[in-house]
């Protein structure tokens, strides 16, 4: 077997042999957790050491612009969890940030990949079902496109879905994973193969693809033409990505890795993660498995903590201790912002990766523009 890195030893370990399509694995890895929390502190590494703030190098000056934080919220916002900046006049006023309602449920299974796309419409994927949902606004939900084994998604400027097909086996030797892309009349078309368990999907600046597979240690590079090349070869068991607000920076998380690492790459002229550029922003400890990940307009990140039911936040220069958005979530898996009419630009729409619910957890600021 081709055990590339630790964290697909932690991974495959903890499966039943017996377990080989994703449905399958999810029963075999997630099972209800007893075990006492682990704290959240990222002051110390797992060993028990001191934690360096890690500098991100960037000018000040190439970060979003800092807004008085002196200044109040609405009152109708008022925070359940610490803000660093004030809550945006475009934020609904419904939810306080920090509360968290079933947005949508009912799915034929579990629900594991979200985003906006084609007609200005939510999405999440359902891979038990080889199927793609469209979310209306008021939680009813529909058929829009048939993707098999589909995770993890992204949108396209001219309107189409980009869609990792995750393959029917989770064994680093069956390379049955792909790339789909979705146009706006739900016509799904492959344009890439060659690996082995593609999971989540990053759009980067130049148009082309990054996509993660968490029982790898490989982030690929797909062109829209379908040419498939490593973006970066050693990165412990990668799943969420996203770009920083002036896509200058991806972030990354890993799932499976002991630390629970979550990392930054600078973005080089060709628009491609330098891989030398790597820094550790935040470890989190073993037993996180990171997920989905998200940033907001303040290059604030946001982590589904998948067994420990935990949305988090954090900060995106590696300095504080995380910050709990959501809790008590059951197995919150990819996450994004709001950004479609009828939809609130400073909630995230969260799935479930135990679970065929999709939550609306309002966090008091804007998502960052998406690709």
């Amino acid at each position: 077997m081709r055990l590339r890195s630790t964290a697909l030893l932690l991974g495959l370990a903890a499966c039943d042999e017996s377990a080989s399509t994703p449905l399958e694995w999810i029963d075999a890895v997630v099972p209800t957790n007893d075990a006492t929390p682990l704290p959240l502190d990222t002051s110390v590494t797992p060993d028990g050491a001191p934690m360096p703030l890690l500098d991100l190098g960037a000018p000040q000056d190439a970060r979003p612009d800092a807004v008085d934080a002196a200044t109040p919220p609405p009152d109708a916002a008022a925070p359940v969890f610490p803000l660093e900046y004030p809550v945006p006049e475009t934020c609904w006023d419904d939810l306080a940030p920090g509360t968290a309602v079933i947005f949508a449920e009912g799915f034929d299974a579990f629900a594991e990949g979200i985003s906006f796309g084609p007609n200005g419409g939510l999405y999440v994927s359902v891979p038990g079902e080889n199927s793609v949902v469209r979310v209306m606004p008021d939680g009813t939900h529909m058929p829009f496109a048939e993707v098999p084994d589909a995770l993890g998604m992204a949108p396209l400027l001219d309107d189409r879905l980009v869609v990792a097909q995750i393959g029917a086996s989770i064994v680093p030797e069956d390379i049955d994973g792909g790339v789909w892309i979705v146009d706006a009349a739900g016509l799904a078309t492959s344009i890439a193969t060659g690996i082995a368990s593609p999971n989540f999907v990053v759009v980067l600046p130049n148009g082309d693809l990054l996509v993660s597979d968490d029982f790898d240690t490989r982030i690929w590079r797909v062109t829209l033409e379908g040419e498939v090349s490593v973006a970066i070869p050693d990165f412990p068991s990668p799943n969420g990505m996203a770009l920083d607000p002036l896509k200058q920076r991806l972030y990354v998380v890993s799932t499976f890795s002991p630390n629970g690492d979550v990392a930054a790459y600078d973005l080089g002229p060709d628009a491609l993660p330098v891989v030398e550029s790597r820094r550790t922003l935040h470890q989190l400890g073993p037993g996180r498995t990171l997920d989905g990940l998200a940033v907001d307009q303040y290059d604030q990140l946001y982590v589904a903590a998948n067994l420990r039911g935990q949305i988090l936040r954090l900060k995106s220069d590696g300095t504080g201790m995380p910050i709990v958005v959501a809790d008590d979530l059951i197995t919150p898996a990819s996450l994004t912002f709001g950004r479609a009419p009828d939809f609130d630009p400073c909630s995230l729409y969260v799935t479930e990766l135990r679970g065929t619910r999709l939550w609306r957890i309002a966090v008091g600021a804007e998502g960052a523009s998406v690709p």
